[in-house]
């Protein structure tokens, strides 16, 4: 039986060499030219279809990479405008400041030195806010200017925040002088009476009958070195029969459309 195997092995090897022989020359002769044609007309499609294939999840996976990069891009450009947009509000604050340093340092008395400080918001009729204290050297009493006008006097203070009573705050009274014009006050030629707060309006009580107080008539407070503007006189009750008149004062400055008040040492 051993010696049957080994016949047929040798069978097997013989027709594989007659077979591949057969193919070869055959070949040669280019017969098998058409079974070569029909191959390539199934393998072809395959192989195309095959690489497209691969370009799509090649191109796929590419898309996912870049979609990835344009998530990070976007958070990279969310920060870069987030701080533009910071360093844009701190120019901004630094050219207001400016702006107002420059515009109340040509019309403040050069007589006293001045603290600026910014206004934070804060409840009607209990004062104007600010983010200077006794740290900066502020302290109670001192009066709160912008350039030549009053705004109030300081009535509490914090080592780094101080509050300040503008006159037209429920609780500020004033003693000031009414003119004709500043240059009439300057030379004596006013009317005493004193102004009190209401309710985000300053009214002049205690005005003589015969004063001759009219709309127009400018408002002045006094202090040991000369005079600041408080406003001017927009209305006056009309009775002038009475003994005693009382006017209502629009101020010089719109305590709530500005920024910086700077408080006089």
């Amino acid at each position: 039986m051993r010696v049957g195997k080994i016949q047929n092995n040798r069978l097997k090897w013989v027709y594989l060499f007659v077979v591949a022989t057969l193919l070869f020359v055959f070949d040669l002769l280019g017969i098998l030219g058409f079974v070569r044609r029909s191959l390539e007309l199934i393998y072809q499609p395959v192989a195309l279809y095959s690489l497209d294939l691969s370009k799509n999840v090649v191109s796929r996976f590419e898309y996912l990479s870049r979609f990835g990069t344009v998530y990070n891009e976007i958070d990279a450009l969310k920060n870069r405008v987030s701080q533009l947009e910071a360093t844009n509000l701190e120019y901004e604050l630094l050219q207001e400041k400016y702006s107002s340093l420059l515009k109340h340092s040509k019309v403040a008395s050069k007589q006293y030195e001045y603290i600026q400080g910014e206004v934070y918001i804060s409840p009607r009729n209990e004062g104007i806010l600010l983010n200077v204290g006794s740290e900066q050297g502020i302290v109670y009493g001192n009066y709160a200017v912008v350039g030549d006008v009053y705004i109030g006097s300081v009535v509490k203070v914090d080592s780094n925040t101080s509050l300040v009573r503008g006159a037209d705050d429920i609780g500020s009274t004033l003693e000031v002088l009414i003119g004709k014009s500043v240059s009439a006050v300057e030379k004596e030629k006013f009317v005493r009476a004193v102004a009190v707060g209401r309710n985000e309006e300053i009214l002049i009580e205690n005005i003589a009958g015969g004063s001759g107080v009219s709309n127009g008539d400018v408002v002045m407070v006094a202090d040991d070195k000369g005079f600041l503007m408080l406003g001017k006189i927009s209305s006056v009750n009309s009775d002038k029969a009475a003994s005693v008149l009382t006017a209502k004062v629009t101020p010089a400055v719109d305590i709530f459309a500005i920024k910086f008040i700077y408080v006089r040492k």
